[in-house]
């Protein structure tokens, strides 16, 4: 399964499998990544939450995705 989600344009995107399953309307801005400790499979705030299962291939950009750039991601 291919997850991707995007911050920009004011709006969060979710995708699955290069489809998007969730969009939500806002004043988003993106995360600041030196401010915070990064997480993957795990929530920075609780030591309850943690992924279950294996992350293969994470990548981070410095820019929300277009539509065809994420399609061609999940169909590679």
């Amino acid at each position: 399964t291919h997850l991707t989600m995007t911050w920009g344009d004011g709006f969060r995107r979710f995708y699955v499998d290069g489809k998007m399953v969730a969009e939500s309307k806002g004043n988003y801005e993106l995360p600041k990544m030196e401010n915070m400790p990064s997480y993957i499979g795990a929530h920075p705030a609780s030591n309850n939450w943690f992924f279950q299962g294996s992350v293969d291939e994470v990548k981070l950009y410095n820019k929300a995705l277009a539509d065809d750039e994420i399609t061609a991601l999940a169909t590679k």
